[in-house]
């Protein structure tokens, strides 16, 4: 995969991650993320943030404690 396909999937990653590319864009995402460890890294950065702004029970709970 070249450099112009590489930055490509960076591009996608967020669309891939909310499940909203097409079968054929998130097979070729899949695909890249086998052989690229800075991509893995990059999807594993996204899925961190998100599931940070994500409300979880545990941090629901401790803001109803805390009142």
């Amino acid at each position: 995969m070249d450099q112009l396909d590489h930055d490509i999937v960076q591009d996608l990653l967020p669309l891939y991650h909310d499940n909203v590319c097409s079968p054929e864009s998130s097979a070729m995402i899949e695909e890249h993320l086998k052989d690229c460890e800075a991509c893995q890294e990059e999807f594993h950065k996204l899925q961190e943030a998100v599931d940070l702004a994500l409300p979880s029970p545990e941090r629901e709970e401790q803001k109803t404690e805390s009142l």
